[in-house]
């Protein structure tokens, strides 16, 4: 493998950065996409599991929103 320096590195890291958030796009689109055309499924589960369930789900929601901004600025 070639070694990188200078200024292919930084074109070559640009690169990657938007191929990294060109296939994050699409994988939100084909995430939504699934959402929207398949079934609601519900969590069947009661009791701790629950709140422990919901607890990560609504912390990862929160988080994936949070970090929006840090995405774009980077």
């Amino acid at each position: 493998m070639a070694e990188y320096t200078g200024f292919k590195k930084i074109t070559l890291h640009k690169r990657l950065m938007k191929t990294s958030i060109g296939l994050s796009i699409c994988f939100l689109l084909l995430y939504v996409f699934y959402h929207m055309t398949s079934e609601h499924t519900s969590f069947g589960k009661e009791g701790v599991i629950k709140v422990i369930y919901m607890f990560i789900l609504v912390s990862h929601i929160v988080l994936s929103v949070l970090i929006i901004p840090l995405v774009l600025f980077t």
